[in-house]
C-alpha cells in the first residue's frame, strides 16, 4: 500500500521548484491547487503559471522576473488604480454571489467577484456567450435578477477590473461599464461554473439560490465586497 507521504518524499527528492509539476506530482489539478496558498517568498522567476487560479496567493510578495507568466487578473505588474471601477450591482446579485463565495471558498468575496468577471469574460471569448445567454433568456427568475428597473434594490460596489478586461468589455464586446451588461458578465461567469457547455437539459425553472448553497446566516451584505 502507498503510504500518503510517499508523494511528498517524491516531491522533495525532485528538488523541483515548478509549482505546476509539483501539483501534478500530487495528482492534484495545478489550475486550482494553490487558490488561497500563501506564496510569499517564493521563488517563481520563469514559470509560466498563466492557467492557474492565484486567488489569495500573495503572489505580489513572491520573487517573479518578467519571465513569469501569470494571468492578468492576477499579475501584480499590471496594478493601477483605473483597474478599480464603480459599479451599481442588485442586492439580490450580491447576496447570489456572497453565496458563491462562501461554498467555493473564497476568503474574501471580492476575490470571488473578481474571479466571475473574469470567467465570464472567458466563455466569450471562447464563442460560448449565445449559449448562456440563451440559458437566461429562458428562465424567468434569471431575467429577473439581471433587471435593474428597480433603483431601490441597487448597491454600489468598487470592484477590480483590470485594464485589459475594461478594454474588452468596451471593445470586443461592446458592453462598456454598463451596470446591467456588467451584472450579465458576473452572472455568465457564475453559470460557467454551474452548467457544462453544451449541455442540453432543461434550466428554465430552476432559481438563482438553486445555483448555489444559501449563506447559514441569509443575510443582506453591505455594498462593500
Amino acid at each position: 500500500m502507498t503510504h500518503w507521504l510517499d508523494k511528498l518524499w517524491l516531491i522533495s527528492d525532485s528538488r523541483s521548484i515548478d509549482l505546476k509539476q509539483m501539483a501534478t506530482m500530487l495528482d492534484a489539478d495545478p489550475r486550482t491547487f494553490y487558490r488561497g496558498q500563501d506564496l510569499t517568498s517564493c521563488d517563481l522567476r520563469g514559470q509560466d503559471l498563466s492557467e492557474m487560479d492565484l486567488t489569495g496567493c500573495n503572489i505580489e510578495k513572491a520573487l517573479i522576473d518578467s519571465a513569469t507568466k501569470i494571468s492578468p487578473i492576477f499579475d501584480p505588474r499590471v496594478f493601477a488604480v483605473s483597474d478599480y471601477i464603480a459599479i451599481s450591482i442588485s442586492r439580490d446579485m450580491n447576496k447570489l454571489i456572497h453565496d458563491y463565495a462562501d461554498e467555493a471558498g473564497y476568503t474574501y468575496p471580492a476575490w470571488a467577484f473578481k474571479a466571475l468577471i473574469d470567467y465570464g469574460i472567458s466563455v466569450h471569448r471562447r464563442k460560448r456567450w449565445s449559449f448562456y445567454a440563451g440559458i437566461i433568456q429562458s428562465n424567468k427568475y434569471f431575467d429577473a435578477l439581471l433587471d435593474h428597473r428597480s433603483r431601490s434594490s441597487m448597491l454600489k460596489k468598487t470592484l477590480q477590473v483590470h485594464h485589459w478586461q475594461q478594454k474588452y468589455l468596451s471593445n470586443e464586446m461592446g458592453f462598456g461599464l454598463d451596470e446591467k451588461r456588467f451584472a450579465w458578465v458576473l452572472f455568465v461567469g457564475l453559470l460557467s461554473k454551474k452548467i457544462p457547455f453544451a449541455d442540453n437539459r432543461d434550466y428554465s425553472m430552476i432559481t438563482p439560490n438553486g445555483l448555489v448553497k444559501r449563506r447559514t446566516t441569509g443575510a443582506v451584505i453591505s455594498g462593500s465586497a
